[in-house]
């Protein structure tokens, strides 16, 4: 093992093991971890060679993960075969081949400078304790409580933050805009709000989109779980985040605006349009409704089509970059009837917020917009754009559209639309006979 280094990799984080001059990097997970530096040390020519080694071990980790193995998961870290869970016993030597041979095939030559003994201490008392038998127990977790929550619950803090933030900044652009239209100096325009929100909705998926994905949108949420197999469980959670996400982001934009607001508007009458998508007073509920739809089918395609690899995708972190034009897009052309409220939640918490301080007028929860529009509306929009997509460009098998329908519904459907029974296999008999 001399002037080499060993690179194993299994789920987990990252640290080093100094042996002479070399530099071992190693990514695997808590619980395996003493069994292959048991494993290396053994492998070591001498015990003279082994303890120099041994004082010369460091680990480059922040935190520790628990991860839990099951039986239907194996690892094969270099001859190491872990084929059976391990428990909070920490590590057993059962699972170590020691027969096995160090691969020389991934090793890479990277002399390091010395590291700093006195943080490998704890670490080399933890190992050596393990090969005296002195203790059978996996190194501590020093993480908290709260970064143990937040292990848990990541997708949904992360869901949460960046639908939060691309409200808030959104919303604030719009209310900038709303309440300098009467004041000596304008800050903006109605393009100003467009692209605030545009720009906000990227910044909300580079927030988050690593993380949970970043649908931002419970309409989103609900089509991928129908047409890409999004569980429903995590649907769920993420809708819920999503408007929990809406209400603080009215409360905060509201927080920030309400001298503003109370300056422009004292009556509480005029601005309330700022926080939610109201429809013109010419325009008819049909149209407004089919305004949604239009605008909704348009989004849920994009977002089939930047996540579909078999459909020319952006570079990777572009998606982002994309549907914030497309965001902006949608608000300058199908704007204006209703305002193109696309997202429920960035609808409904705002509109809360909004009657909270006191907009009581018919535009708040007087009539039924409030759900005919950016829920019912946006909602059958998102599932019309996803079975167009699937039905004129998808191939994956994910979708329901490129399924095999069951038995039932195929009978339901030969008579519905009088197509005859077993045509595949008469026209097999046909070529055959010819």
């Amino acid at each position: 093992m001399s002037g080499e280094s060993d690179a194993y990799r299994a789920d987990g984080m990252l640290f080093s093991v100094w042996a002479g001059h070399c530099h071992t990097s190693l990514v695997i997970g808590a619980e395996p971890l003493c069994i292959i530096l048991e494993h290396m040390v053994q492998k070591l020519d001498g015990e003279q060679r082994a303890n120099r080694a041994g004082q010369r071990l460091r680990y480059e980790m922040s935190w520790l993960p628990r991860i839990n193995l099951t039986p239907q998961r194996l690892y094969d870290i270099d001859g190491i075969t872990i084929d059976r869970p391990l428990g909070e016993e920490g590590c057993t030597k059962d699972f170590v081949d020691s027969s096995s041979e160090v691969s020389s095939a991934v090793f890479t030559s990277e002399p390091l400078s010395e590291p700093d003994h006195v943080e490998e201490a704890s670490v080399l008392q933890e190992c050596n304790s393990l090969k005296t038998g002195e203790s059978q127990h996996a190194p501590t977790d020093p993480r908290n409580s709260w970064a143990k929550l937040r292990a848990i619950h990541r997708e949904a803090f992360s869901e949460f933050l960046a639908t939060g933030v691309a409200v808030f900044l959104g919303l604030s652009g719009t209310l900038t805009v709303s309440l300098s239209l009467d004041s000596p100096v304008h800050y903006g325009t109605y393009e100003t709000s467009c692209w605030s929100w545009g720009f906000a909705w990227m910044f909300g998926i580079y927030l988050g989109g690593g993380v949970s994905g970043a649908h931002m949108n419970p309409a989103i949420s609900i089509s991928l779980s129908l047409f890409r197999g999004f569980p429903w469980n995590r649907c769920a959670i993420y809708v819920a985040a999503q408007f929990l996400a809406g209400l603080a982001a009215g409360g905060l934009a509201y927080g920030l605006f309400a001298d503003s607001l109370h300056h422009i508007d004292p009556e509480l009458t005029s601005v309330s349009a700022s926080f939610f998508s109201t429809p013109q007073p010419w325009v008819s509920r049909g149209s407004a409704i089919l305004n949604q739809v239009v605008a909704s089918a348009i989004m849920s395609m994009a977002v089939l089509s930047l996540g579909d690899d078999r459909n020319n995708p952006p570079a990777h972190g572009m998606s982002a970059f994309i549907f914030g034009l497309l965001v902006t897009t949608l608000k300058l052309t199908l704007g204006y009837n209703v305002g193109a409220a696309l997202n429920p939640a960035s609808d409904f918490g705002p509109r809360v917020i909004a009657y909270a301080i006191g907009y009581r007028d018919q535009e708040t929860f007087g009539t039924h917009w409030w759900y005919q529009g950016p829920w019912l509306g946006t909602l059958a929009g998102a599932i019309m754009g996803c079975i167009i997509y699937d039905g004129l460009i998808f191939i994956g098998g994910e979708s329901p559209i490129n399924r095999h329908l069951s038995g039932s519904l195929q009978k339901t459907l030969r008579k519905l639309f009088r197509l005859p029974k077993n045509t595949a296999n008469k026209g097999g008999e046909n070529k055959e006979e010819a």
